[in-house]
């Protein structure tokens, strides 16, 4: 499983923590580190740095807005998925204020 846009790999940690997967993320501040089923490189979400078809799932949390080419980086996704692989994104949305108690526990403009 690869995560784009990882930030420090929680969305991958929790996953590892209830299936047996091997884990990459990928981010473009990630400090490169090495754990017993989880990898983080650091990378471009629009130039991802592995081979072809390599990855059964790629997970995109809550970080597709920030990128500067959105269809550039689903390209990259799929270049790295396997046949019958799958590409899954999560992305809040928020039309309007923030409702409360939103703000104090998720800060705008990040997640």
């Amino acid at each position: 499983m690869l995560d784009v846009a990882c930030g420090l790999g929680g969305s991958l940690r929790a996953i590892l923590a209830e299936w047996p997967v091997r884990g990459i993320g990928i981010d473009s501040g990630a400090n490169p580190s090495h754990e017993a089923q989880l990898e983080l490189k650091r990378g471009d979400a629009h130039a991802l740095p592995s081979a072809d078809a390599c990855v059964d799932v790629v997970l995109c949390d809550c970080a597709l807005s920030t990128f500067v080419d959105q269809p550039g980086s689903f390209r990259e996704r799929y270049r790295l998925l396997r046949p019958g692989g799958l590409v899954a994104v999560v992305e809040w949305v928020l039309r309007g204020d923030w409702p409360d108690p939103l703000p104090g526990w998720v800060p705008p403009g990040r997640c």
